[in-house]
């Protein structure tokens, strides 16, 4: 398994070229977008996130935000150490952060300033005006997305490459239950060995 500084090393050395595969359909805009993604990947969106790393370190202030992350995952986890699982679920989990911090900022805010608090009606509206916004977004700057999406998913496949797994730990729940159903082998029966300094009986007389 690769240390940090090793995982750090090969991504920043990798990013450019992997950058490069794009500009043949995409440019120099690709370029910059896959070489961006494939350092954000391997930096900020690292596998590592699941322990105290340096990808937690980069983070800085917003730190806290991985907390239940990482306690919520054992390290090298299914969830977090798999390809494509492991880069959607970061994804999916930081956009859901985000979302939830900017809401209680929202909420602390409306409190302080003595206005309504945001009700269900609000929630859903603004649910709906996200969902329309990535649909034009994507629709609109679609093989730039791709490429961003292929960089961070290339970065995390470097980071299991080099721990030389990339065969990510079950859940520990996974885990019991696969040990209760494995079948249990009987011991076999073992045979007594002779005790030094025990003999048997010996016949005739010694001189």
């Amino acid at each position: 398994m690769a240390s940090g500084r090793s995982h750090d090393q090969a991504t920043r050395r990798l990013a450019l070229p992997f950058g490069l595969l794009w500009a043949p359909w995409l440019g120099l805009v690709g370029v910059a977008v896959a070489a961006g993604a494939f350092l954000v990947g391997g930096l900020w969106l690292s596998p590592d996130l699941d322990t105290r790393s340096r990808a937690t370190n980069r983070w800085g202030p917003l730190a806290w935000l991985w907390w239940p992350y990482r306690r919520g995952l054992s390290h090298r986890s299914l969830f977090s150490h798999s390809p494509v699982i492991g880069t959607a679920g970061r994804l999916i989990y930081l956009a859901l952060a985000l979302l939830l911090a900017a809401l209680v900022a929202q909420g602390l805010s409306a409190l302080a300033a003595g206005s309504p608090p945001l009700r269900s009606g609000d929630l859903v509206a603004g649910a709906q005006a996200g969902r329309y916004w990535l649909a034009s977004l994507w629709q609109q700057q679609r093989p730039l997305l791709l490429a961003a999406l292929l960089g961070l998913e290339a970065s995390s496949w470097l980071h299991l490459l080099q721990d030389g797994d990339p065969m990510p730990r079950w859940p520990r729940p996974l885990r019991a239950l696969a040990r209760a159903l494995r079948p249990q082998r009987r011991p076999s029966p073992r045979r007594r060995r002779p005790q030094p300094g025990r003999q048997g009986p010996r016949s005739g007389r010694q001189n």
